[in-house]
């Protein structure tokens, strides 16, 4: 897919759309549009995109952007490693070109992707990862950072915390409305939604609902096929529902029929958090797992409540917020600093002037 304005400043190439990578970049291109002019180019995950990709803009003359990640032209190994081969081709002839990086074969837990093989997968990655030497690379993740800087030797690296798709939280927390359990993203295991149903029926069975389909790589195994089966039945005996994707508009007006909390009580994480972030950009205070990633979110500003992966913690933590009004107007206040701070236009000010 491509589209372009006159006299454009940025050709942004970005991952096919219903992953996470690619809608962040839809989002982003949206905002850069507003500043400069924009060739966009959206990768599909077939051999055939491949080739077209590479054909449009290997000798191109203008800035290019990639928002990529390590598994952009799908499932296939091979056509994934040959997309970094390319770019590293493509580096020896632009100068410094920038690439926005958002997960790395030395942060995921490849018991979840997919993959079989993983002792191949690992050298293929950490080969790959090699390859962005030449490369302006973005990341939102400090332990990124640090494993590009230290492991690869990489300088030209930048840090932004994760950005929030407004300058302005919309604080949809409705204090007079009845309250409600929401965790955003797609289903996959490290996330530990299992703990669900028990803190449910610990909040006197409080309105619990998932928002997000199962991972489509994940479904693509046996393991995949059998988690999704065992989570629907539980979920299904719990009376958690499960309403699949949402657009971002019918998003905003479920939660504001509702005194809304985040829960995400993962087991372990990425780089980066998008479903905490939406919460902050949402104004909803999230009670999440004590782990790095959302550690880092919290110390960046967000406001976000870190417990113990148990029940009891999680059941504690949100039975504060709902009966303390300043605690949930501190974690609001938090939001609205985070949003006016690190929000996705000043992340595209970051990108343009790089």
């Amino acid at each position: 897919m491509i589209t372009e304005k006159d006299n454009e400043k940025i050709v942004f190439v970005n991952s096919f759309r219903g992953s996470g990578i690619g809608d962040f970049g839809w989002k982003l291109k949206n905002e850069l549009e507003k500043k400069v002019g924009i060739k966009y180019i959206e990768i599909e995950p077939s051999w055939k995109g491949l080739i077209h990709l590479w054909k449009g803009i290997m000798w191109c003359n203008s800035k290019v952007v990639f928002n990529i990640g390590f598994t952009s032209f799908g499932r296939s190994i091979y056509r994934n490693f040959m997309n970094f081969l390319m770019l590293k081709f493509f580096s020896t002839l632009h100068k410094a070109p920038s690439l926005i990086l958002h997960d790395s074969i030395d942060t995921s837990n490849l018991e979840h992707s997919g993959y079989s093989y993983s002792g191949i997968v690992r050298l293929g990655g950490n080969i790959a990862t090699k390859m962005l030497s030449n490369f302006k690379i973005f990341v939102f993740s400090r332990r990124f950072y640090d494993i590009l800087n230290e492991k690869y030797g990489f300088k030209h690296i930048k840090y932004f915390p994760f950005p929030t798709e407004s300058r302005t939280c919309l604080e949809c927390y409705r204090r007079d409305k009845n309250p409600l359990l929401l965790n955003i993203g797609y289903m996959a295991p490290y996330k530990g939604l299992e703990i669900l149903p028990e803190i449910k029926n610990k909040l006197n069975d409080i309105e619990t609902v998932i928002v997000g389909n199962f991972h489509k790589t994940l479904l693509s195994t046996e393991a995949g096929s059998k988690y999704r089966d065992t989570m629907v039945n539980l979920m299904k005996d719990s009376e958690i529902k499960l309403a699949g994707y949402m657009e971002d508009s019918n998003l905003i007006e479920f939660v504001e029929k509702h005194r809304t909390i985040g829960i995400l009580p993962y087991i372990s994480g990425y780089n980066a958090s998008y479903s905490a972030i939406l919460f902050v950009t949402l104004g909803i205070p999230v009670v999440a797992t004590n782990i790095d990633v959302f550690k880092e979110s919290q110390n960046n500003g967000a406001g976000i409540v870190l417990v113990d992966r148990n029940p009891n913690s999680f059941v504690s933590a949100i039975k504060d917020i709902l009966e303390t009004p300043g605690l949930s107007e501190e974690l609001i206040e938090k939001d609205r600093k985070y949003c006016a701070k690190y929000s996705m236009f000043n992340f595209s000010d970051l990108i343009i002037d790089s």
